[in-house]
């Protein structure tokens, strides 16, 4: 500290100089293990799309992995390290961008490099519709279960490169005998489980179907 040495430097200086403050006041030292770790980088986003537009590949960034230093209990935990969030509105073509890492959330921390290179790739979306067979789970207790309609139509979103690549088997659609209360529910809900990444879901019809039991 400073604060109590003011008095004697002062004394170093003719009269009419004083030193008032000095700042930083204090000087702390760090004497706790160090060590470093790689550790992936991962892209904080906010993307907005034109329309008919949208994301069609997974983001690239290069380089893939960062270098972190700092005190070895707290590199531990570290599993990843964020980018600041990249905003992009409007996209209607792919965008290569720097983007820098986020050094605020964790000052003990060092990372190396400070940025990263980001691509964006946008592509135009058409839709398309697929009629895919609804599967019925948690069905032990039931001899048989007839649904009506057994299919549901989905109209999707997909890239144009990908249009002819998405058929019924890129999807799954279900309902779930656990969610009806026998005189309670006559429908069931269709819930969809897998949905080809890159692929945004427009409607799906019917939401509800009937269904027939025999125990």
């Amino acid at each position: 500290s400073f604060a109590n040495q003011i008095g004697f430097i002062n004394r170093q200086f003719p009269s009419n100089q004083r030193v008032v403050s000095v700042s930083p006041d204090t000087l702390f030292f760090d004497f706790s293990a160090q060590t470093e770790k790689r550790v992936p980088v991962n892209v904080k986003y906010d993307l907005d799309f034109a329309r008919q537009f949208g994301l069609v590949g997974p983001i690239e960034v290069s380089p893939e992995y960062v270098t972190v230093r700092g005190p070895r209990e707290e590199i531990l935990e570290i599993q990843h390290w964020d980018t600041d969030t990249l905003i992009l509105s409007g996209l209607n073509t792919p965008v290569a961008q720097s983007v820098y890492m986020n050094t605020h959330l964790q000052p003990n921390l060092k990372v190396s490099p400070t940025q990263v290179n980001v691509v964006v790739p946008v592509g135009e979306m058409t839709e398309k519709e697929v009629e895919v067979a609804i599967e019925v789970i948690n069905d032990d207790a039931y001899r048989a279960i007839k649904l009506l309609p057994g299919k549901v139509r989905l109209t999707v979103l997909v890239s144009l490169l990908d249009y002819a690549a998405i058929g019924p088997e890129s999807f799954r659609a279900i309902v779930d005998m656990k969610d009806w209360k026998e005189g309670v529910r006559t429908t069931l809900s269709v819930k969809l489980l897998q949905l080809p990444e890159y692929c945004k879901l427009v409607r799906i019809e019917p939401q509800n179907v009937d269904f027939f039991v025999n125990k």
